[in-house]
Parts: C-alpha cells; structure tokens; sequence
C-alpha cells in the first residue's frame, strides 16, 4: 500500500471535503447546455477517499461489470445531473471515455462503453478529485465498473472505488497494482 498507516487510509474514507450542502436529495438530469454555475461550483478540489476495498473478491462483487479495454476517446467534459437538497442544489462535472471492450470478465457488455469520472473544466470553472483514475487515451485498463444511481442502467459506468477499480494493464499483458489497490496485491 503506502508508507501511510491503515488507520489513516480509514479516516481519510470517512471525510470528503465537497462543497455540497448535506441533507435529502433528488436528482434531474440533463445535458447542462446553457448552465450558469454558481460560485460554489467553480474551480474546487474536493480530497477524500472511498471506503478501502480490502480484497480482490469485494472488488468484484461490488462490480455489475468487470472488463479489459481501451480508452479510445475522451469527451469534453459535460454538467452533471443536478442534485437538489433543503440546503439548494449543486451540479458537478463530470467527462466521460469511450472504452473499446476486449474482454468480458464479468457482466454483459457490448463493443463499447461509456465511463464516466468526475471532474473537468468547462468555461473556466474547474472542478478536481482527489484520488483520481487519470485515463488517458490508448491506455488500456481492467476496469471495475458499476451502474451508476442516477444514470439509466447499462448507459454508463462508474468506476468501483474511485480509483481502486482502475488497474492499467502493461504491453506485456501484466496488470500493474496502484498504490490505491488493496494490501493483499502491493
């Protein structure tokens, strides 16, 4: 893993630090065309982690898909649904990869899919994760992929743990482990 003790890789779970008022919240969606941000929204880091997945088996189950393949295209980065609570509403950014399927390891896929992370820059309003997958083009990845709640199923996919479920996959056909996968694999 890292130099980092374990207990902190739990308490860094436990806080994500978002510019997001807590309380109940629904969700619409749309494309974002003609969105106005508020200054809330813009140019933020928001630093966390996901819980820690401690096994290669939790991996997977917590996963609807499991595939290898090439990121092929990165879109320009859209507006994501809005998320409305008591305390206003927030839109986050969000830019999705076109990922061409090889292998299908668990799940149905077709020849391609859609991945979608959060963050990017639109109109010089900036908004970053930490961690992050950091895809790129032509990379090629075993991916842990999930349906996300307010998507319809099977149109796009997150990864599994943030990026716990990004593992590049080397020339050599060896996957290289991150300093975010599990102990049981560093």
């Amino acid at each position: 893993m890292s130099n980092y003790p374990r207990y902190l890789w739990g308490i860094l779970a436990s806080v994500l630090i978002v510019v997001v008022a807590c309380g109940e919240s629904e969700q619409t969606t749309d494309n974002g065309a003609g969105y106005e941000p508020s200054t809330e929204e813009c140019n933020f880091t928001a630093v966390g982690s996901m819980e820690l997945i401690a096994t290669l088996e939790e991996l997977t189950s917590r996963s609807s898909l499991v595939v290898v393949g090439t990121i092929v295209e990165v879109q320009a980065p859209v507006w994501g649904p809005e998320v409305t609570s008591r305390d206003g509403s927030f839109r986050y950014i969000e830019t999705h990869y076109i990922v061409r399927v090889e292998d299908r390891l668990q799940g149905d896929a077709g020849d391609t899919l859609i991945v979608r992370e959060p963050g990017g820059s639109i109109d010089g309003c900036t908004q970053t994760y930490s961690p992050q997958t950091h895809m790129g083009i032509n990379q090629r990845a075993l991916l842990f992929l999930s349906d996300p709640a307010d998507r319809p199923q099977g149109t796009t996919y997150s990864v599994v743990g943030g990026d716990q479920g990004y593992w590049s996959v080397n020339k050599d056909q060896t996957v290289q482990a991150r300093e975010s996968h599990f102990d049981e694999y560093n």
